[in-house]
């Protein structure tokens, strides 16, 4: 049976962000108002809006983890209106390590069905997630407001810090 369109989207969008490192082209397929909604594996970033806060998290993650974070695509299931990857997300930071198995579902826009509007992740090893972050407890203030600034107005700034902050209890 051969793959899925949407799947072979994903794998090549994956790809491009994860192998050969363009953004623009995951940017490019969400939505103008898209809603990326995270789980605690994305530290203090939970709730983005819009394709301007979505490359503020991509760049804030490569630059949190100075470079040192890759995502291995397990697997990609596809349907007509959505795409659900499973991720392998491994990073270092201080000697840290962040490793974590994530879902991440990605919904087709039904007003625009070439983009995606919503974006839902969904962490597996939560205590290793846990575990990281809890070394990093000044992330919120010290590091999110200052590397989203260039990239976001004030006023979405504090959205997605303030949205950020909710409590991590478990699903």
């Amino acid at each position: 049976m051969p793959e899925h369109p949407r799947a072979i989207q994903a794998r090549q969008l994956f790809h491009a962000l994860w192998d050969d490192g363009d953004m623009e082209a995951t940017i490019e397929a969400m939505s103008a108002d898209v809603v990326w909604v995270n789980d605690i594996g994305a530290g203090p970033l939970r709730e983005l809006r819009g394709r301007d806060q979505v490359r503020a998290l991509l760049l804030w993650w490569f630059d949190f983890f100075d470079g040192n974070c890759r995502h291995e695509l397990i697997d990609v299931c596809a349907s007509d209106d959505r795409v659900i990857e499973v991720l392998h997300e491994i990073g270092e930071k201080d000697g840290r390590v962040f490793d974590n198995v994530a879902l991440y579902v990605f919904e087709v826009d039904p007003q625009d069905p070439d983009r995606f509007a919503r974006v839902r992740t969904y962490d597996r090893d939560r205590a290793n997630v846990e575990e990281f972050w809890s070394q990093y407890p000044d992330v919120l203030t010290a590091d999110v407001a200052g590397l989203l600034a260039p990239f976001l107005s004030k006023e979405e700034i504090t959205s997605a810090t303030t949205t950020a902050a909710a409590p991590s209890g478990g699903r």
